[in-house]
């Protein structure tokens, strides 16, 4: 009898081990072959991010996560608050805080950190979640009209499939989700496999967010500034690599829909029936735009579903 050989292909988990000092988290990690899959961060305290404020809380929400992500470095008696950002910051309540004032606020309470410019790669997102380490994105609205002009998340892990790659970047307001958005042409013949080429890639058009609670996208965004290996000055130094923004090669269509993915989850060993059953039903939602779904999935109007 032959000895049975496990097939590089099937899935495997590893873990990572927190070492907060160096900005390492505990994290599982899936992976299929050699290729690392999914990051899931599993200390409480991390999960416990994700909206964790009322969505009637008044600061503005990238004070709150910035200050929310530092308070992770520190016990509950040295907790920072909004007023210590904004003091620091010399900057008043109705004012928003820039990315560079909250670097400038991480180092002078005894953190190093490094920053990209520009657009949330996957290179970037990827790296950092297989690595345990957390990144603080803020982003600009796309319309100068809008009354929120400036987001921010807390990215903290990824999945990846056949069917695209996720990062999880969780808003810290309740009733809340910022979701990628990819403009496609449903009318052409391969807009199902543009589709899925781009968010394999994560070549989206921009994000949006959406009030959950009233089933509305609330306005466009495109990520500004990302900040991350955040780690205490007396920590000894790891070896990272330099990323550095990229601009997408993308041809808008003159008829376009959108399709948000974020919440879209999938098993990815399922057989060819139930993916046949899958793609029916994603052609039915982008027949029935106009109808309303669950917000968190999909938000449809006239001319776009997100």
């Amino acid at each position: 009898m032959t000895k049975s050989q496990k097939d590089p292909t099937w899935e495997s988990s590893s873990k990572i081990l927190s070492n907060r000092a160096s900005g390492v988290f505990n994290v599982n990690l899936t992976k299929s072959g050699n290729d690392i899959t999914g990051a899931e961060f599993t200390d409480p305290d991390v999960q416990a991010l994700r909206r964790k404020h009322p969505a009637t809380i008044k600061d503005s929400e990238t004070k709150l996560a910035a200050v929310s992500l530092i308070n992770l470095y520190f016990d509950d008696e040295n907790q920072k608050t909004v007023a210590d950002l904004e003091t620091f910051a010399k900057i008043e309540t109705s004012q928003e805080v820039t990315g560079e004032q909250i670097v400038n606020w991480y180092k002078s309470l005894g953190f190093s950190c490094d920053t990209s410019q520009g657009r949330l790669t996957k290179d970037l997102t990827k790296s950092l979640s297989s690595s345990g380490k957390l990144y603080l994105t803020t982003y600009k609205a796309l319309d100068k009209k809008d009354k929120i002009q400036q987001l921010a998340s807390i990215g903290k892990g990824f999945t990846e499939n056949n069917f695209g790659y996720n990062p999880d970047i969780s808003p810290v307001i309740q009733d809340e989700s910022i979701s990628t958005v990819y403009n496609i042409n449903w009318s052409g013949q391969n807009a199902y496999q543009e589709y899925l080429a781009r968010n394999k890639s994560f070549n989206y058009d921009y994000f949006t967010r959406i009030d959950i609670s009233k089933g509305a996208s609330q306005g466009d965004y495109q990520s500004d500034l990302t900040i991350y290996n955040i780690r205490q000055k007396s920590a000894p130094e790891v070896e990272n690599t330099q990323f550095k923004p990229t601009i997408p090669d993308v041809t808008v269509p003159e008829k376009t829909g959108t399709f948000n993915s974020n919440n879209w989850k999938v098993n990815e060993k399922l057989d060819t029936e139930l993916r046949e059953f899958k793609n029916y039903i994603f052609q039915s939602l982008l027949e029935t735009c106009n109808q309303e779904l669950n917000a968190s999935f999909l938000y449809c109007n006239r001319s776009q579903c997100i």
